[in-house]
């Protein structure tokens, strides 16, 4: 049985359009009929899938049931053939590409009340007739023969399993209707509706929450919200029961979620997800790797695990949340590039997948490592950083014996500068000012720089008042050794005043220190390796 199909998008959803028969479902998933009968008929339920139980975050157990590996490739194949049928709605974000509980939340951002349904038993709750039924109707119009084979392949024990590759999306099929529904009522109710699998997300900036959707009660001296009558209706008259324990309305003044992340002002995670990332890196850096993981192991590793599936690494643990850190509040965030700059020390082969360098919408922690020289009786700008362990780094021919440095955001507080190391061969030199540094740059010595590697040039070009620093993403153009002096050729062009600033790779950590020169010579915009750095005396 072949893995995946051989026919393009467009191919599939005609054929899928055009299902007729039993023969015509087994020719789409490019099997024999007998092939496709053997695995969803002949072979026993109790051998098609394998059923555990996950323990929920909330409390309780959730039965997954994953099917076999013959039932699973089939499964994948007509999941891929349905997400060229199926056109979600706006309001829907769970299991849809481009879509994540980041757009979902996004939606209800800064908003004065938000609502939060849950629906019991999502997956359960569609059942086999249900499924067969969908495929029936509009707008995909199957007949019944085709249509029962389809359910078949997604459905076990007349309901869709958890753990199957076709359940998201035929959950989301079903709900069509239901969302159409309910898109209108939050209209009506002028409000936003969303939908992320079983959770049902309604915000307003009304002065009240409409009665339709919520209402508040009281009983035993407690006070908690139930879905509207008018909701409740709606989502029963859909084949689903709004779970009571789930229901939760929430004004400005109280913290607002929507799926996982709050939303009070724009989504973000909680504190405690930060405080956890950096504790775990804190006793990585402390403890060691193995020390730190067996320590995770026993208070903290609480999740329970399918058959077969082993214990995930600590190391990979600490990625999976600086990767979701890094999604909801984008790589740019200072606390974010700080917390991927600790992993890469710890780890530095680790994260290089996480994400290449692109300029953010805020790049302040690098600003804060950044220090502009200035002579006055030379009339010359230049640009010095703050490196870890060395002091403030700068090209030796930026520095004049009347330079001063200050930060941009401080212009008038000035330090004079003593020249720690110098050399005018390798153009480089390290300088002590009577400050303390705020923020350090780390350096990445002896890195294997490579052509088209992707980097990023930042300074103070032509400095003036009020002026923001530059940077400036590009890519390593070449790499040429002169006279003992290794440099790395850039794309960005290095302005006067711009000598002395970092180049930064993908990780964040300095490989160069740019140096503008002579006009016509070819090494004009560059920077020096910063492995240098090592040779100045």
């Amino acid at each position: 049985m072949n893995l995946v199909l051989s026919q393009p998008a467009d191919q599939l959803r005609a054929g899928f359009l055009a299902l007729r028969s039993a023969d015509d479902v087994a020719r789409l998933l490019e099997v024999s009929l007998r092939t496709l009968n053997y695995h969803i008929y002949r072979i026993p339920a109790s051998k098609r899938y394998k059923t555990f139980s996950l323990q929920k975050r909330s409390g309780g157990l959730r039965d997954i049931s994953a099917p076999a590996t013959a039932l699973k490739i089939l499964q994948s194949k007509l999941n891929t053939i349905l997400q060229t049928v199926y056109k979600p709605r706006p309001c829907v974000h769970g299991f849809t590409i481009g879509r994540s509980i980041l757009s979902n939340a996004a939606e209800h951002k800064g908003r004065r009340y938000v609502f939060n349904v849950d629906l019991q038993d999502f997956f359960p709750s569609i059942n086999f007739g249900r499924v067969r039924g969908m495929f029936m109707g509009k707008p995909y119009n199957i007949p019944s023969d085709a249509a029962t084979v389809l359910a078949q392949v997604c459905c076990h024990e007349n309901e869709l399993p958890q753990g199957a590759p076709t359940s998201p999306i035929v959950a989301n099929m079903t709900c069509a209707k239901l969302d159409g529904e309910l898109q209108r009522l939050a209209g009506k109710c002028r409000c936003t509706y969303t939908r992320y699998a079983d959770d049902l997300t309604f915000s307003t900036d009304m002065p009240r929450f409409p009665s339709d959707l919520a209402a508040v009660r009281i009983e035993n001296g407690k006070t908690f919200s139930v879905a509207g009558d008018v909701l409740r209706v709606m989502i029963m008259s859909n084949g689903f029961i709004v779970n009571p324990n789930k229901v939760r309305l929430s004004s400005q003044c109280n913290r607002q979620e929507v799926t996982g992340l709050t939303t009070n002002l724009f989504p973000n995670v909680r504190r405690h997800y930060v405080s956890q990332i950096r504790a775990m890196l804190h006793a990585w850096s402390k403890f060691g790797l193995d020390a730190a993981e067996k320590e995770f192991r026993k208070k903290h590793d609480k999740h329970s695990r399918g058959p077969g599936r082993t214990e995930v690494s600590f190391r990979h643990v600490v990625r999976g949340k600086l990767a979701f850190l890094r999604m909801i509040r984008g790589q740019g965030n200072s606390t974010v590039v700080q917390l991927m700059n600790e992993l890469a020390r710890l780890d530095p082969h680790i994260i290089v997948d996480l994400a290449p360098l692109s300029i953010p919408a805020s790049y302040r922690w690098l600003f804060d490592s950044l220090w502009v020289l200035e002579s006055q009786r030379h009339n010359k700008q230049g640009t010095a950083f703050a490196l870890k362990d060395q002091g403030l780094v700068t090209c030796a021919h930026a520095v004049e014996d009347d330079t001063t440095a200050y930060q941009q955001q401080n212009p008038t507080v000035k330090y004079p500068v003593k020249i720690v190391r110098k050399d005018d061969n390798f153009d480089l030199a390290v300088l002590a000012i009577d400050a303390v540094f705020s923020t350090c740059l780390n350096a990445e010595y002896g890195q294997a720089v490579k052509q088209g590697d992707q980097i990023l040039l930042a300074g103070f070009p032509n400095v003036a008042v009020a002026d923001t620093g530059y940077m400036a993403p590009c890519n390593v153009a070449g790499i040429r050794t002169t006279m003992g002096v290794r440099r790395i050729m850039i794309t960005a062009a290095v302005a006067n005043g711009n000598s002395g600033g970092p180049i930064l790779n993908r990780h964040n950590r300095v490989i160069a220190i740019a140096v503008s020169g002579d006009p016509h010579e070819a090494d004009k915009n560059s920077g020096i390796s910063i492995d240098m750095l090592k040779n100045v005396k």
